[in-house]
């Protein structure tokens, strides 16, 4: 369906059979551009992986709780990504066109709806918290209990999720994907470490991994903003 749209040309864009030809030099770019971005994404597979050999140490509700936490998260990840998809397109399309002072409006428009926003967001999982959780586990206390612990602890840094990613659109639109690489790597970092040594060194046990997220969060926030207001996004030269 997507190829019979893009042949007919009815959309805005037409495209022929001519133009699918391979060309090197737009895959060496295209690779070149990806690459980042899909460590990046992949980063989130490593960050549950890492996570669960801790997790595991507490035994079956805690796991399961765990398990929970990767529904729960992408209830809130969708709008996030969403904001981002959005100002990555609309940052990229303005310093296209040489208007990098509306670039960088945008950019902050995108942060601050998406941190509000999520934020609100978090707002309502922090009440209804145990609700949530019911749905996912019905009649299954101590997990239910679990899990809402730890979607109260995250919903805490829900608008500082949306702000890093917000800021990871204009790092991607800008073509700064190797930045944004490194902000996920650090992310992974922050939570590994803070994880770890939490759950390993204090009497919290478990619920020190749960933190650990709220604390990864802000911290990868902070980072994001310090590469944002750096300003050197701006010079970066995609094509």
């Amino acid at each position: 369906m997507g190829f019979i749209i893009l042949l007919n040309g009815k959309r805005g864009i037409k495209i022929h059979l001519a133009d699918l030809k391979p060309r090197r030099p737009v895959f060496k770019k295209i690779f070149h551009l990806g690459l980042p971005p899909a460590i990046s994404q992949s980063m989130r597979s490593v960050n549950m992986l890492v996570l669960t050999f801790l997790v595991a140490g507490f035994g079956t509700v805690s796991i399961a709780a765990y398990g929970l936490r990767v529904r729960v998260l992408a209830l809130v990840i969708i709008p996030a990504v969403g904001f981002s998809a959005a100002v990555s397109t609309m940052v990229g399309q303005n310093i296209g066109a040489g208007k990098l002072e509306r670039a960088e409006k945008i950019s902050r428009a995108g942060m601050y709806i998406s941190f509000l926003v999520l934020t609100l967001l978090g707002f309502v999982f922090f009440i209804y918290a145990e609700k949530i959780a019911e749905i996912f586990v019905p009649g299954q206390i101590e997990v239910i209990a679990e899990c809402a612990y730890y979607v109260k602890a995250m919903a805490l840094t829900f608008g500082f999720i949306g702000f890093q990613m917000a800021i990871n659109g204009t790092l991607n639109g800008s073509g700064n994907m190797r930045q944004s690489m490194d902000l996920s790597i650090i992310s992974l970092v922050f939570l590994f470490g803070f994880a770890f040594v939490l759950s390993k060194y204090t009497s919290l046990g478990i619920n020190d991994i749960w933190w650990s997220y709220l604390i990864s969060n802000v911290l990868t926030a902070l980072v994001s903003w310090l590469y944002l207001i750096d300003g050197k996004w701006k010079n970066k030269k995609v094509i």
